[in-house]
């Protein structure tokens, strides 16, 4: 076998285990140096960002909030959010209303940035209706009965430094 065909070999096998396209050996070095232990709030690898997203997914708001570097931006269906306090009373609107679970389809990353595909599926858990919406701070919100169930084709870019999000942007 060539070297060529090693190397490839090697690449495919890393990332159809590892679920990335480096290893996760890879780690960036903290701002502190060589041999300071990251953050466990800090994301490195597939795990890390499994661990993040399952705080999202339990409505664990800090827990997922220290993943976020202390400067950053998130933009999605709920205006460009830039303070954990705007992050914090999106969700607890949002989540007041509807039970939503984000479902990995397809993940990339290296050190700097995730791209994902994914579904984000949810259900009416109370009646968000057009007057609800309106008064809001949050225009773009579709209303939603209770019971009412829609999965939600999006592409999430997550732009990384120093293993924390400073960017996320999510796209229909």
């Amino acid at each position: 076998m060539t070297a060529a065909k090693i190397i490839m070999t090697f690449f495919v096998y890393s990332f159809l285990i590892g679920g990335t396209g480096c290893s996760t050996a890879e780690k960036q070095e903290s701002p502190e140096g060589i041999g300071s232990a990251p953050s466990r709030s800090e994301v490195h690898s597939r795990a890390d960002f499994d661990t993040y997203l399952a705080k999202f997914n339990s409505r664990d708001y800090q827990g997922f909030l220290d993943y976020f570097a202390d400067n950053f931006e998130m933009i999605h269906v709920g205006g460009n959010l830039r303070s954990r306090e705007e992050v914090m009373k999106f969700y607890k609107f949002l989540h007041s209303y509807i039970k939503e679970t984000v479902m990995v389809d397809r993940l990339v990353m290296d050190r700097d940035t995730i791209a994902m595909e994914a579904r984000v599926q949810i259900e009416g858990i109370r009646e968000l209706t057009p007057e609800t919406v309106a008064a809001s701070d949050y225009p773009r919100l579709k209303p939603l009965n209770v019971g009412q169930k829609a999965i939600i084709p999006q592409f999430i870019h997550y732009h990384i430094v120093n293993g924390k999000f400073v960017k996320v942007e999510c796209k229909e």
